[in-house]
């Protein structure tokens, strides 16, 4: 069960832990999340002083911001190479897009490309200056958003801290992709308590902290006193704290109940699902791994909606006016609610979603009895709640 975490804090002592971290690539492997930061193209560059390879179209420009140096814009260009599409990108940020790798993406399907490109990004942390490559995953859907990248993090500050008498693994992430770590508010802890040397980093993982929030091991309460801007230094304290549990939106929750119109004009009130199976199901159409499951989503929904099986469908796109058509071609055909207002739809923050997809499966009761189940494994708790017997 998730639970939040409710701290009153007496006095602190003021012996520093202290721990450097490296930076790793493969952040999606470890927390299989992502906050999206879309970067919308235009026939201009933001910056004016570029050395440009020879396009062989009309090239569209779009920029990322990353660290905090003096000049902290990386420029993006989308054009074709011999009829393939190309992303150059000034992974070295020295205004020159002639002189990086090469151009093609990685990965070029049906669907959507992808590339993951190393980005050396500079740092000013008080006296020092650090060059930092951080990996950075570059995602263009071919039939939604032309005009816009999708840009996420996939680097990761790795390392080992000494609590008393106990070296633990630990990671930092920077969530929102503004390549600054020392945001506490902005990105995430990893802790391996059960020194398993898995850094588990899945949303429902006791090991999942924010940065914000006070750990307990051996009998010792701590919390992240300081990041350097680039993640490379982390400071722990040690904290004399109460800490009181309450039950959060988790397993065994109540699925909070709402009343809203869906797409297509009618209203849609949970409530009104008494005595059925109900996945509530946060998506967007530019998520791979939501794109990856929805055969087999649409398999289990045929197979068990006639015995009370139910969707409701949360869309977090921005450019709702194009999702009717998404919903139509990819025949899905279960109620979809959506606003336009992306991650600030209010029902995200009430179902604290941090991730697409994110889904959870609510029984008979109204009560959330699994999360974020995929494939066979969704399709089994399925039946296995229609099974159970109705609520009164």
């Amino acid at each position: 069960m998730l639970c939040i975490v409710l701290v009153k804090i007496f006095h602190t002592t003021e012996i520093e832990y202290i721990a450097h971290l490296q930076m790793e690539s493969g952040a999606m492997e470890m927390v299989n999340y992502y906050e999206p930061k879309p970067i919308n193209l235009s026939d201009t560059p933001a910056e004016s002083k570029l050395q440009l390879p020879t396009f062989t179209s009309i090239p569209q420009f779009g920029s990322l911001p990353l660290g905090n140096s003096p000049d902290p814009i990386i420029t993006i260009a989308v054009d074709t190479v011999g009829g393939a599409p190309v992303l150059y990108v000034d992974k070295n940020n020295n205004e020159d897009l002639t002189d990086d790798e090469d151009p093609a993406w990685d990965e070029d399907t049906p669907a959507f490309r992808q590339k993951e490109v190393l980005i050396n990004v500079e740092y000013f942390d008080g006296d020092e200056e650090h060059l930092v490559p951080y990996p950075v995953i570059f995602y263009q859907h071919k039939t939604k958003l032309p005009q816009t990248i999708i840009a996420y993090r996939n680097g990761y500050r790795k390392g080992q801290v000494a609590l008393q008498d106990t070296t633990l693994k630990i990671a930092i992430l920077d969530d929102d992709l503004d390549g600054q770590f020392h945001q506490l508010q902005n990105g995430a802890l990893i802790v391996d308590f059960n020194q398993d040397d898995i850094l588990d980093g899945t949303l429902d993982s006791q090991e999942h902290l924010a940065l914000t929030e006070p750990f307990s091991f051996a009998g010792q309460t701590y919390r992240v006193r300081r990041i350097s801007r680039s993640g490379h230094e982390i400071i722990f304290i040690k904290v004399d704290t109460s800490v009181y549990r309450q039950e959060g939106l988790g397993i065994d929750s109540r699925a909070p109940a709402f009343r809203i119109e869906t797409l297509n004009g009618k209203i849609i009130d949970l409530t009104a699902y008494k005595n059925r199976v109900v996945l509530i199901d946060f998506w967007a159409s530019w998520c791979k791994p939501w794109q990856e499951n929805l055969g087999s989503l649409q398999n289990t929904y045929k197979q068990y909606h006639k015995n009370g099986f139910e969707i409701i469908g949360l869309n977090l796109d921005y450019d709702i006016k194009s999702i009717p058509q998404y919903i139509k071609t990819h025949h899905i055909s279960w109620p979809q609610i959506g606003n336009g207002l992306g991650w600030d739809m209010p029902l995200v923050e009430i179902y604290g979603v941090r991730q697409l997809p994110q889904n959870y499966l609510v029984d008979r009761n109204g009560i959330i009895r699994s999360k974020n189940l995929q494939g066979k494994n969704l399709k089994r708790k399925v039946r296995e709640l229609l099974n159970e017997s109705k609520a009164e």
